[in-house]
């Protein structure tokens, strides 16, 4: 774990989005869908969380911040900005 200011976005994207992603599926909706079934509602409002904080806290500047706080294994083929708006959006609809 990191001393990061997002814990639990940190985690999940270092325990999913990692070099290792083909193990839990092979795309954003699949590695989310795992996520979510090994998660329990209460942490994924804090991922939520911790995304908005993220580009409030990073706005205008979010796709170096993404690299400088989270590095940068995987190409998803869209902006980190995009990436994070996809990911809150299907968290969300897990709620």
């Amino acid at each position: 774990m990191t001393d990061s200011r997002y814990p639990e976005l940190w985690q999940l994207i270092g325990a999913y989005f990692n070099q290792d992603f083909d193990m839990f599926g092979d795309s954003i909706e699949d590695l989310i869908a795992v996520y979510i079934s090994e998660s329990d509602p209460a942490t994924r409002k804090r991922v939520i969380q911790d995304i908005e904080r993220f580009m409030a806290e990073n706005r205008g500047a979010i796709e170096e911040a993404y690299r400088r706080e989270f590095g940068e294994e995987i190409d998803w083929g869209i902006s980190h900005e995009a990436f994070l708006r996809k990911v809150e959006h299907l968290i969300h609809t897990s709620l």
